[in-house]
């Protein structure tokens, strides 16, 4: 993956017209840093992996996610590896998704980027909500949560982690009703 990575950072990524996903080289670079956040083991601090996380932490620093949905992505990549996004930067992104939320909880593709449908026409960011969108925008904040209550907690207990843990979604609290229930052991993560 390395070897096929530009000098600013980036990588040169499918253009087929289908955003999100396959229509700028933003969202590959966000896909890179994904994968280099889970890859097995501590890869991410192999010397291949720093070259190129360097150049790709200036590539995020020198360019901003272009829409909602990227910034969503890059605050999942956030969650992996150091340096991605600062902390103002983190609080505004949950800031901006919890404005987007939608009346019955959930979020809608169309509100985190202005894409045009095939015949040219906009995409409506009042639709109702979808799984896509919606799974994405919960996922993405639990882990942030997860991941900002750890730390506090470490902070709070004057240790110094060497690596900051693996966040992981926690079933028991809702994100729409702000409540709190038991897991129940089939809710369990490893």
């Amino acid at each position: 993956m390395w070897t096929l990575q530009r000098s600013d950072g980036g990588w040169e990524w499918l253009k087929c017209g289908w955003p999100p996903l396959e229509h700028d080289n933003y969202y590959g670079a966000i896909v890179a840093a994904l994968g280099a956040g889970h890859a097995p083991g501590d890869y991410a601090r192999s010397a291949p992996a720093q070259r190129g996380l360097e150049r790709l932490r200036a590539y995020f620093r020198k360019t901003p996610p272009p829409d909602m949905h990227h910034q969503t992505m890059l605050h999942w990549a956030a969650t992996r590896l150091d340096g991605l996004m600062d902390s103002d930067q983190k609080a505004a992104t949950v800031r901006s998704l919890r404005a987007l939320q939608r009346a019955d909880g959930g979020w809608c593709l169309p509100s985190l980027g202005q894409w045009k449908r095939r015949n040219g026409q906009p995409n409506d960011p009042k639709s109702p909500s979808d799984g896509y969108a919606t799974g994405l925008v919960v996922f993405v904040l639990r882990l942030g949560s997860r991941l900002m209550t750890r730390q506090s907690s470490v902070e709070s207990s004057g240790s110094s982690p060497t690596s900051v843990p693996r966040a992981a979604a926690s079933p028991g609290h809702s994100m729409t009703t702000r409540t709190t229930t038991s897991p129940t052991p089939e809710h369990a993560l490893p």
